[in-house]
């Protein structure tokens, strides 16, 4: 079995340690480019909003690097993610791809469905180190949260321009090579110490923007056109919805 699923922002980080830890083979989609976007709108439905588009570009993507399994939520949020998974299901059969997926929904009326689903992505591997995967992989949200937070902060007070995104990029080349929740954990860990040395810009107190709408469109830079950066280049910084969740 080798699993993808849709990117969305910095939580491929989490996925991929979580189903590291749990031993499962990962197949991380290629970074969403033109040619996802035009993959995604070329099969899908045109009335289709832009967040599915994208990831039947991801699935694409990621089956042609060997991928047979996709995992995502499901019938969860006020939108229509919650359809997600049954429709692009019945997409990829139409196309004639034959991959399996696995949709988590939530266990309002039947966990049984829920826990087999987990069963059929854990494997063989303990109830007791399936909690723990889990439990690692809310914490590399949480810190890689923590980490982007410290990159906006500096982006707007550095004293040499493009300082902070040169250590975010080094940061994105080496923990794409991580295996598990620990090596991806240690690499954000890292990159918090390299991120926080950015050398500030004394008495700047730049004007704060919280950023508020659709939450795939804040949460994934190439569709919100990385606002979150251009704004910052004006010398403002942003507090997106992640961050915000997290308190």
């Amino acid at each position: 079995m080798k699993v993808t699923f849709p990117h969305m922002g910095q939580v491929y980080l989490a996925i991929k340690g979580l189903l590291d830890d749990l031993g499962v083979e990962v197949v991380i989609p290629p970074s969403i480019t033109e040619r996802t976007l035009e993959i995604g709108t070329k099969l899908s439905p045109e009335m289709a909003c832009l967040p599915l588009k994208i990831n039947i570009g991801n699935y694409i993507e990621s089956i042609e690097k060997g991928a047979d399994t996709i995992i995502i939520a499901g019938s969860c949020g006020p939108c229509r993610f919650g359809y997600y998974g049954v429709v692009q299901k019945e997409i990829l059969k139409d196309l004639g791809y034959d991959v399996d997926m696995i949709i988590f929904d939530p266990p309002d009326a039947d966990y049984r469905v829920f826990i087999e689903r987990i069963r059929k992505l854990a494997g063989k591997n303990s109830w007791v180190n399936i909690a723990q995967a889990f439990k690692r992989a809310s914490t590399i949200v949480k810190e890689a949260d923590e980490m982007l937070d410290i990159a906006l902060k500096k982006r707007a007070r550095e004293v040499n321009k493009g300082d902070t995104d040169s250590r975010l990029y080094r940061f994105e080349r080496e923990v794409v090579g991580k295996h598990g929740s620990h090596e991806i954990l240690e690499t954000i860990r890292k990159y918090k110490g390299i991120l926080s040395q950015v050398e500030e810009k004394p008495g700047v107190s730049p004007l704060k923007i919280g950023l508020v709408g659709e939450i795939y469109t804040l949460i994934e830079p190439y569709v919100n056109l990385n606002i979150e950066k251009s704004l910052v280049i004006w010398g403002w910084k942003c507090t997106g919805v992640s961050r915000f969740m997290n308190g």
